[in-house]
């Protein structure tokens, strides 16, 4: 798939995504603009399933100049460290003062994982978009993972 059709997909997935929220933020502004209200809330998530074989655990975290996403994959002995990378935030609209979902990218050289966060009541929803790189013919696919502080 041509970086274009993935660029593509992963804008109708964005527009796609629905949803409501309570945990909220506020980011502080700078001009006199109001300050937007995050729904995604910074801390430690752990998934819900403790026998999943995928992404075990997301730390969110705000830096200087946005946020950040820290991911762990199942491994043995123990957890795989995918690293952090940029978390941006997204709302339902240019307008939208309190966006509810995240976007994150890993590059792992041989694959490339999308990340879309979507705040919920009491857990984030997490839909994982891992694209292979390599000429290893191995079937591009989605995760779908819940997780709780």
């Amino acid at each position: 798939m041509k970086k274009s059709g993935i660029i593509f997909f992963i804008s109708i997935l964005i527009l796609s995504v629905t949803g409501c929220a309570t945990n909220k933020m506020l980011k502080k502004s700078s001009a006199g603009i109001p300050p937007l209200i995050y729904e995604i809330s910074t801390g430690d998530w752990n998934n819900i399933d403790n026998e999943s074989s995928g992404v075990t655990r997301l730390s969110i975290s705000e830096a200087e100049g946005g946020w950040t996403v820290h991911a762990w994959g199942k491994c043995h002995p123990s957890d795989c460290d995918w690293g952090v990378v940029e978390l941006r935030v997204l709302g339902d609209s240019i307008r939208d003062n309190a966006p509810k979902y995240g976007y994150a990218y890993w590059d792992n050289g041989f694959s490339e994982t999308h990340l879309i966060l979507k705040a919920g009541a009491e857990e984030l929803s997490a839909d994982f978009y891992t694209i292979f790189k390599d000429a290893s013919d191995r079937t591009n696919y989605r995760s779908f993972y819940r997780f709780k502080k």
